[in-house]
């Protein structure tokens, strides 16, 4: 499922949980016209902001099947039960924005009415959908990853014929049905929908007129690397001809997205620095207590288009952290204090970074930024690391919400493809998804380390 429809479900569910509460009001209040009732639509947009936080916590969002032992009915139901106990706290916190009990449950029974016909109608959709059976092309490391994800996501749509390997190919594998040129035979035989292109060195190898006659004649071709990131939400990086990103789809840049995202960081900033002022206080009053130094620690990282602009974070680790030279951080570092440790693993020590995004060095959600020394450093093993910086760094991103510190090339690598992923397909929705994921990780250490 792509980005794209996912950021749609969401926005959409929200739209429910909006109508939701309009209706619970009207229908409780049925003499009262509906908005003259005070902080209408502050009480609305409150509730559905909670409700969407605890589906993401609950993961009903993810379409991969990583909950595979609860149904996503019954974790809905966890979802609102979350929901109502957020709520309660909030109206503790702000009486203003208390919604009746009345309001709240018809709210919620509508809710659940609704969003399980409008899961039901995209799981029918899904199941309705003409079964895919996905030919690959080529033996190699991508391809073979390919096949593992094509045979895994069988339950929604896609069935795996086999791949064909180049005539020298030394692979022996159960599932290797051919060679290049069986494959229009290939195609008929076994009524293939897709035919992936997983070829590494495609010079003289790829069968290019047969793969044109399948194509004019409605069999589906499509690149193994698009293919990859539709399974995993990354892209893959090794082996990647540039020309992949030259003319493919995705990796714009228009005003209007600048724009609506540069609005969203200062929005989303000024009013967490208002919600998180005393957290903040608290934290950087810890930092002083738990170990000798600064609170707040300055280093330099490397910004948009190259740019070095100095970042702020809560210090974390020892002052002698860098005594021998600049070091990558670990899983587990030695290094961090144990007060260090809790503000990483929670995220609070990136708070600071707000007034980063307020100054413009940073985005709210972006790539990581990296350090002087190790941009040089990466960009020499790691192919495309340098396109990374032609997108404004972030104080979260998707590569911080799927995976671990980078404590090595390897590691880069690996958030490198999330990060290229996130670039291709930036826009204000994604943001938002991001941004919730964040606070999961946040509140509930949720993918942190």
């Amino acid at each position: 499922m792509t980005p794209r429809f996912k950021a749609f479900i969401v926005v959409f569910e929200s739209l429910i949980f909006t109508v939701g509460f309009l209706f619970g009001v009207a229908i409780r209040f049925v003499d009262v016209p509906l908005f003259e009732h005070e902080h209408l639509m502050a009480k609305a947009l409150s509730m559905t902001a909670i409700i969407q936080f605890c589906l993401q916590y609950n993961g009903l969002y993810d379409f991969r099947g990583a909950h595979v032992g609860r149904s996503p009915f019954v974790r809905f139901l966890a979802a609102l039960l979350l929901a109502n106990i957020a709520l309660a706290l909030l109206y503790w916190l702000f009486p203003d924005l208390t919604v009746g009990r009345g309001v709240a449950f018809l709210a919620m029974g509508f809710d659940l009415v609704a969003v399980g016909l409008w899961r039901f109608a995209i799981a029918r959709y899904i199941q309705s959908r003409p079964l895919r059976r996905v030919l690959i092309l080529g033996d190699g490391e991508l391809a073979l990853e390919l096949a593992g994800m094509v045979r895994a996501h069988e339950p929604v749509g896609f069935r795996f014929v086999g791949f064909l390997a180049p005539e020298t190919s030394e692979t022996v594998d159960e599932h290797r049905i051919g060679h290049y040129g069986d494959l229009t035979e290939t195609v008929r035989q076994t009524q293939t929908d897709l035919v992936v292109v997983a070829i590494p060195d495609r010079r003289g190898a790829m069968p290019v007129a047969e793969l044109l006659d399948l194509k004019f004649s409605g069999v589906e071709v499509m690149e193994g690397v698009d293919l990859y990131e539709l399974f995993t939400e990354k892209i893959y990086v090794k082996g990647l001809k540039p020309s992949w990103m030259i003319f493919g789809d995705g990796f714009r840049k228009t005003e209007a997205n600048k724009f609506t995202k540069r609005c969203l960081d200062v929005g989303a900033s000024l009013f967490g620095v208002l919600v998180a002022g005393i957290p903040m206080l608290i934290t950087a009053l810890l930092v002083k207590l738990t170990s000798p130094g600064p609170a707040i620690y300055a280093q330099e990282r490397v910004g948009e288009f190259g740019k070095i602009f100095t970042l702020y974070k809560f210090r974390s680790m020892r002052m002698d952290s860098e005594a021998a030279g600049p070091q990558m951080a670990k899983d587990r570092d030695p290094r961090v204090t144990r007060f260090g440790n809790f503000i990483r693993t929670t995220r609070l020590d990136e708070l600071p970074q707000l007034f980063n995004v307020l100054r413009g060095d940073m985005s709210l959600v972006g790539p990581r930024p990296e350090r002087p020394f190790f941009v040089v450093k990466l960009q020499r093993e790691i192919p495309f690391f340098r396109q990374r910086l032609f997108a404004k760094p972030g104080v979260t991103g998707l590569a911080q919400v799927k995976f671990r510190y980078a404590e090595n090339p390897e590691d880069h690598l690996e958030k490198l493809q999330y990060d290229l992923a996130y670039i291709k397909n930036m826009n204000l929705l994604y943001d938002v998804q991001i941004i919730l994921e964040t606070v999961k990780v946040m509140l509930f250490r949720q993918g942190s380390r």
